[in-house]
């Protein structure tokens, strides 16, 4: 399993930014912090230029990888996108 993660966040304008960083979880609570993701009203993300703040409504959805191997119970598996 990586050790990075790369995270992209697809905004609604239809924009783009990557971001690559450290594991942040053990597997264990990958999925805790997968639904505390959501808790406030910005993604907040801590980079060697500062912190960055984006707010959720600006946000039409994330993508990120490698997939934690615990996810939430809500979370569908084995999903392969066709479109």
């Amino acid at each position: 399993m990586s050790d990075k993660i790369t995270l992209t966040v697809h905004y609604v304008d239809g924009s783009r930014s990557v971001f690559s960083f450290d594991r942040q979880a053990e597997a264990a609570t990958a999925a805790t912090l997968l639904e505390r993701l959501g808790d406030g009203q910005a993604l907040m993300i801590a980079t060697d230029e500062g912190l960055i703040s984006i707010p959720w409504s600006s946000i039409k959805y994330l993508h990120s990888y490698p997939l934690p191997q615990s996810l939430p119970k809500t979370v569908i598996r084995g999903a392969r996108i066709l479109e």
